[in-house]
């Protein structure tokens, strides 16, 4: 509904009166160009109030409004990461992370990591370490907490693209034991 091409041929039909078929076909592109017909007959009888025709321009407008808040922000954000524009290629060079990732991480840890003893602190104050409850031999709740809010998806997200990638050997190492284990060639 809102690609160009779409949004080409509402623009179309909200602005003018009358329906012209040759004009609605040359707004057509590629695959959509061996289906013309069909969608121009779809089209034809179409009856829009002025109403509609308003409240379609009322969604347009808030739509390229919306666009254009997204792309100040991602100018901002371009702007305030510039300081740290080495460390997030350094961690872009991490299998899985992307920049999105890596600027996430770095807003939430920070670039200074000496607060923390180990990499198992870093990830318990994440909260991607479950707790081990144990009382009289009995293993009670061991769920994660509820900390990180941020950047527990964030790794979440980039450890599932990790493992997923191809071209990492994270996936064919896990892919190569499954299939050594029936019996099959490596990948």
């Amino acid at each position: 509904m809102f690609g160009v091409l779409a949004s080409a041929r509402t623009n179309y039909l909200i602005a003018n009166e009358n329906f012209d078929p040759d004009v609605c076909t040359s707004l057509f592109k590629t695959s959509l160009k061996k289906k013309s017909k069909e969608v121009i007959e779809s089209i034809e009888g179409y009856n829009m109030t002025m109403a509609q025709k308003f409240r379609m321009q009322i969604i347009n407008n808030h739509l390229a409004t919306v666009d254009q808040l997204i792309a100040m922000i991602d100018d901002k954000l371009d702007e305030l990461v510039a300081p740290y524009e080495a460390a997030i290629k350094l961690l872009c060079t991490i299998p899985g992370i992307s920049r999105q990732s890596a600027i996430i991480v770095i807003s939430e840890i920070g670039v200074d990591t000496s607060q923390f003893k180990s990499a198992g602190h870093l990830s318990s104050w994440a909260g991607l370490t479950p707790s081990n409850n144990q009382s009289a031999g009995k293993k009670k709740s061991v769920k994660i907490s509820r900390a990180g809010v941020y950047l527990k998806p964030a790794l979440v997200q980039v450890a599932h693209a990790s493992v997923k990638s191809k071209t990492h050997s994270y996936c064919s190492v896990k892919y190569q034991c499954i299939y050594k284990r029936r019996g099959k060639k490596e990948l």
